[in-house]
């Protein structure tokens, strides 16, 4: 799974109401440290309703770099942008496309795990999304059909 079982050390959990159309999806949040610095992820507690994982089977993962100085988290000015450029990704989050699972912001980054039926589509949807905007990102993906990453993420966390 990588990286992400590493900052798995998890301080608190806070359950957040639903955030997205369907009443029956909960978000929470919980925070965990990497180097000592602060982390905070924002992840939904299980697969959508209507969702087969099997249809989704690839992870897609954009990376925001930016300066740690401020404790590991973002200043003012990038959280602005980043809050930005979620709101210009956010229709992308549809059970037809695709649906993002997890959010991790913390030591220098803030990274968006989504499950997308056909990666095309995807990145060309995000293309018109953000096509008249320049944001510091970098989008990677891996073959995913088990959501293993993310299951083995809600299950590691304390107190869910």
């Amino acid at each position: 799974m990588g990286r992400l079982t590493t900052y798995i050390a998890v301080i608190s959990l806070g359950l957040v109401a639903s955030m997205v159309a369907n009443a029956d999806e909960t978000y929470f949040t919980a925070t965990g440290n990497e180097d000592g610095k602060l982390l905070i992820f924002r992840s939904i507690t299980a697969v959508p309703h209507g969702i087969e994982k099997a249809q989704f089977p690839n992870r897609v993962n954009i990376i925001w770099h930016f300066d740690p100085s401020n404790n590991g988290m973002p200043g003012a000015e990038v959280n602005e942008k980043q809050i930005e450029f979620e709101d210009a990704i956010q229709p992308l989050n549809v059970n037809d496309l695709g649906r993002q699972m997890l959010v991790v912001t913390g030591n220098g980054r803030k990274e968006w795990y989504w499950y997308v039926r056909d990666l095309s589509a995807c990145r060309s949807e995000l293309g018109q999304r953000i096509a008249d905007h320049t944001y510091p990102i970098t989008i990677t993906s891996a073959y995913d059909p088990d959501w293993s990453l993310c299951e083995d993420f809600i299950a590691g966390v304390k107190g869910l």
